[in-house]
């Protein structure tokens, strides 16, 4: 049985041609295109990024959270 090694890609990102000012414009289409496509998702990714971030913090934490969870449903059950 041989061996086979896993295929190297295609592609390069060298840019070739003799010109700065290709790749000024080029970024600056990237930079456009980018902030097209992050403006309409912007809430989202910061929603997201908090639910990351209070996720990771009550993972870290996760016995006092249950038991933080369980009081205040205990509370609501009382309340109620």
């Amino acid at each position: 049985m041989t061996d086979r090694a896993t295929p190297t890609p295609c592609w390069s990102t060298v840019a070739f041609g003799p010109s700065g000012a290709a790749v000024e414009l080029e970024r600056a289409a990237l930079s456009d295109h980018l902030h097209q496509c992050w403006v309409p998702h912007q809430r989202v990714f910061a929603l997201r990024c908090t639910a990351e971030a209070l996720g990771s913090f009550a993972g870290a934490r996760i016995v006092s959270s249950l038991m933080l969870f369980s009081l205040g449903l205990g509370l609501l059950w009382l309340l109620l």
